[in-house]
């Protein structure tokens, strides 16, 4: 049987994650579990609170415009980019996560959603003045889709418009533990790996979501899937993605370590890259 495409078995991991318990899929936090309105009120208001910090960090106000949330999931920050742009969309894989952030959208007529079905996204080359994505890239299952990402959000910016993410980065010997704990994986945990390929398949045969899994396989086995493992990008690679997708990074703050890295970058026109 042919190995199922890695597209379709995110799309499909994060439909059973968005049917199982959304909010704490997006956040992590043994408080949203089965929240209640007051729980999902927070969820909500954290997102205001993160785009106003992102504000904060990149210097920016609002504008007229197309704003862009890389992997939205709820919408919990599509909702919030109203403060800097006039209209919003939200990008995510997941069509059930699309589904009920539809629903959620209640009012907000500025907002829309779009799936990624292919390698690019669906949204016009230079229409965008704002893409931000937090705690998105390092779930990404590869770091070839990350760069990728990366080299979409400067094809949709349009010149001066700004690029606000985060991703966990390593120097070259943070690298080369990467590279030793993987080998010693792949030699060590070939059991593992059979189960978690068993795994892929049921998801990319998949249609009724959660109902055909187990709560050990959704809160477990499904976190060591490719699209749910942290992953970390070198600072010599991170650098040259923005290059080469025609950004300059502006306001860098890198923590200690495997650092997580939140970055602010503006594209740039095509004569400043001469």
């Amino acid at each position: 049987m042919p190995k199922p495409s890695r597209r379709v078995v995110d799309a499909a991991a994060w439909d059973v994650f968005a049917r199982h318990e959304p909010y704490y899929h997006i956040l992590s936090h043994p408080s949203m579990l089965s929240p209640g309105p007051g729980q999902q009120a927070e969820f909500w208001a954290s997102g205001e609170r993160d785009i106003a910090s992102l504000q904060a960090f990149a210097g920016l106000g609002f504008e007229e415009g197309t704003g862009v949330d890389l992997g939205c999931g709820l919408g919990r920050l599509t909702r919030a980019l109203r403060r800097l742009t006039s209209h919003q969309i939200g990008l995510d894989i997941s069509t059930e996560m699309l589904r009920q952030a539809r629903e959620a959208k209640r009012s907000f007529s500025s907002m829309e959603f779009r799936q990624i079905r292919e390698d690019y996204w669906p949204i016009e080359t230079g229409s965008c003045v704002l893409v931000v994505s937090l705690h998105v890239l390092q779930h990404m299952s590869s770091l070839e889709l990350i760069k990728h990402s990366i080299s979409e959000m400067g094809r949709i910016l349009a010149p001066g418009g700004r690029a606000v993410f985060n991703v966990p980065t390593t120097r070259w010997r943070g690298q080369l533990v990467h590279w030793v704990r993987n080998s010693w994986t792949r030699l060590n945990g070939s059991q593992d790996a059979r189960h978690l390929m068993a795994l892929e398949e049921r998801l990319a045969q998949s249609t009724k979501g959660s109902m055909a899994f187990t709560e050990q396989e959704i809160m477990h086995d499904m976190f060591q899937l490719d699209c749910r493992r942290m992953k970390s990008i070198s600072l010599v690679s991170l650098r040259r993605a923005i290059k080469n997708a025609g950004l300059e990074w502006y306001r860098v703050q890198r923590s200690p370590g495997p650092g997580n890295t939140l970055l602010a970058a503006k594209k740039i026109s095509p004569d400043q890259c001469e």
